[in-house]
């Protein structure tokens, strides 16, 4: 590994292009994957929100009805190839090896808004019911119930959205609505770039109201460096691990780049700040907490101390040379 490291040192820094191109080859791999969800629940390695209705004598394996089944296998079949996996955004899903209708998401937020690069996780599960009805949807992503990122996202879990039936607007269609349809609905609908406004009655014209925006935005901005990115930095969910390295390896030099800008956006701002939190959401933002944070963001790519033999504590290291190496790559040659 240090060999290819430094022979790679040597090489030019890839092009937007091919930094673009990289990342979507690199993201590409994860974007379906099945795995022992329910397994992973029991054993208590990574929480699912439906584990006891999933294991429940009424939603056993041997209960389920067949033409349910087929209809979701089949909607699974096109999500292999219909999420979108794009540099500025992407949403990928795990489904349960045993129960297809057992599934998990993660959404790594648009570009343009408070939660760019942030990584969301989902909890989704599709009703005996379904598609007659609609999924079943919930947050993880919170830190441990203590933050709200959206008015349509609560710390409790609730994810308010139309389609799934709880919220105003146009509503689930048997036959015709899809579990993709609610994903992407989720990724352009509610991280969007001013959140604040997914609040009904809520006026983008108020001056007062904007202003409450910007400090809401602030909030937000200090949550997603903190719980989406950071947290899933230094603690990954385990499903999703591969999945979350990966974007943050291949995205270094922009994120870094996010950090440099947001960390400005706060200085610039800092002496308007009440301290109250805007509408409940976030996590409340200064200047200083969110240097720190950026500070502790850029440790993680750069640690002051490295083992120089330690795979995982280069997994972020060496931009852009180590972003050109997969992991395949990384342990064929340390090998």
């Amino acid at each position: 590994m240090n060999a290819l490291l430094e022979e790679a040192k040597f090489k030019p820094p890839p092009t937007a292009k091919e930094e673009h191109e990289s990342y979507i080859k690199g993201m590409t791999v994860h974007r379906l994957n099945h795995v022992e969800i329910i397994k992973a629940a029991k054993e208590s390695t990574t929480p699912y929100k439906y584990y006891n209705e999933v294991t429940g004598t009424a939603s056993s394996a041997s209960g389920i009805n067949k033409k349910r089944m087929v209809h979701i296998a089949s909607e699974i079949a096109g999500l292999s190839a219909d999420l979108p996996v794009e540099w500025y955004s992407g949403i990928y899903v795990r489904v349960d090896e045993d129960r297809p209708d057992v599934l998990k998401a993660c959404i790594i937020a648009p570009e343009g808004t408070p939660y760019e690069n942030g990584c969301f996780e989902f909890d989704i599960l599709l009703p005996l019911d379904y598609p007659n009805v609609p999924p079943k949807v919930q947050i993880i992503t919170t830190n441990h119930g203590s933050v709200r990122f959206n008015p349509n996202l609560y710390n409790g879990g609730k994810v308010c959205l139309s389609l799934l039936g709880t919220w105003s607007g146009p509503g689930w269609i048997p036959g015709t609505s899809t579990l993709l349809q609610v994903l992407l609905s989720i990724q352009s609908l509610i991280f969007v770039d001013k959140p604040y406004f997914n609040e009904p009655g809520y006026n983008a014209s108020c001056a007062s109201q904007q202003k409450q925006s910007d400090t809401y935005d602030r909030q937000i901005r200090a949550a997603t460096l903190k719980v989406a990115m950071l947290g899933q930095m230094q603690k990954p969910s385990p499903l999703f691990e591969d999945c979350m390295n990966d974007h943050f390896r291949l995205k270094k030099r922009r994120i870094l780049e996010q950090l440099d800008e947001w960390e400005a956006l706060e200085e610039k701002n800092d002496k308007s700040y009440s301290g109250a939190l805007v509408a409940g959401g976030g996590i409340r933002s200064t200047h200083k907490i969110v240097k720190e944070i950026c500070d502790e963001i850029r440790n993680v790519y750069d640690p002051k101390e490295v083992d120089s033999d330690d795979e995982d504590a280069i997994r972020y290291n060496d931009y852009p040379n180590y972003c050109r190496i997969t992991g395949a790559d990384a342990k064929q040659t340390s090998s």
